[in-house]
Parts: C-alpha cells; sequence; structure tokens
C-alpha cells in the first residue's frame, strides 16, 4: 500500500446549549497518495513581537500535496504573505524569477489552522489586474494575460505585541 494522508474536517458550534457538530472526524474528506518524500519536517516555534518566519521556502519544484499553519496557543496572531511566480518551463517547475509577487493572504489566528492543498496558483504580472475590480469583480477572473504559477515561498510574521507559538507540517 503506497504512503497516504487522510484530511478530516470537523466544527463544534454550541448555542444556547444546543451543540451541532458541520463535518466528520471519522471519514476523511478525501485520501490522498504520497510519494513519500518529506520535504519539510514538522516544525514548532515562537515568534517573539516583530518576529517571522518562512516555513515554506522551495525555489525548486514546488509540489506537495498539503501544508498546514497553525497558532498553537488560545491567544496571538500572525499576518502572512506568499510569493508566487512562474516556473522557468512546463517541465522545469524551479522559480523562473521572471514574475516574482508577493501577495497578503489573511491573518492566522488560533481558531483553525490555514491550508494550502496545491502549490499552484494563477496570477497576473500586472497589479492593477491582479488585485483590480471591474464593475464589482476581480479583475484578473475575466483579464487576459493571467499566467500559471507557483507558490515557493510562505512566510508568516508576528506584528502583534505577545509572543506566538506555532505549528507547521509540509505533506508530499
Amino acid at each position: 500500500m503506497a504512503d497516504s494522508i487522510g484530511v478530516f474536517f470537523a466544527v463544534e458550534q454550541t448555542r444556547d446549549g444546543v451543540t451541532k457538530v458541520v463535518g466528520n472526524l471519522s471519514e476523511p474528506i478525501k485520501v490522498v497518495e504520497l510519494d513519500g518524500t518529506i520535504l519539510v519536517p514538522e516544525r514548532e516555534g515562537i515568534l517573539a513581537p516583530g518576529q517571522g518566519v518562512t516555513v515554506w521556502n522551495v525555489p525548486g519544484d514546488p509540489n506537495m500535496k498539503l501544508l498546514t499553519m497553525e497558532v498553537m496557543d488560545g491567544e496571538g496572531v500572525l499576518d502572512g504573505v506568499m510569493q508566487v511566480d512562474t516556473p522557468t518551463s512546463s517541465t522545469n517547475l524551479a522559480q523562473s524569477g521572471t514574475n516574482p509577487r508577493w501577495i497578503p493572504i489573511p491573518e492566522l489566528s488560533c481558531n483553525a489552522p490555514f491550508s494550502l492543498t496545491s502549490p499552484r496558483i494563477r496570477f497576473h504580472p500586472t497589479l492593477a489586474t491582479m488585485f483590480g475590480d471591474t464593475a464589482g469583480a476581480a479583475t484578473i477572473l475575466t483579464a487576459s494575460g493571467v499566467v500559471n504559477g507557483y507558490i515557493y515561498r510562505l512566510r508568516f510574521d508576528n506584528l502583534g505585541t505577545e509572543s506566538v507559538r506555532y505549528r507547521f507540517r509540509v505533506f508530499n
């Protein structure tokens, strides 16, 4: 049997004494086969105010099946950014360096882990098109010149006033 990971998801909500569970921890959403390569071992750490950590830095082949990052304690948030770029070619997935962009991601709190299920991303080399608004819709969804790229770096910074404990994992 090949190596695999099962991905589960559930949220429990209690309101007015009534508990409702959405999702399932008994059956995986999906079982994903792994190629057995360990890209980044599980890592934990503490970020003091003003510190940051790069959790994904793969200028070569950026393929992965799942990356998770979580704030471990009940306090604190981390601000994240990901660097995207185009690959050198369709057969050489190493970062080309021709279209690097840093894209902010939503703030990460202790409410739930951050997950990436693919390193692939579509983006536009022109910032106005990448982040623009056209009649209430994202310009990038209808623009020409959109390129297929990959996430080559992922970084989280503690911009708060308290230390934040984190843990991340990468599966391939």
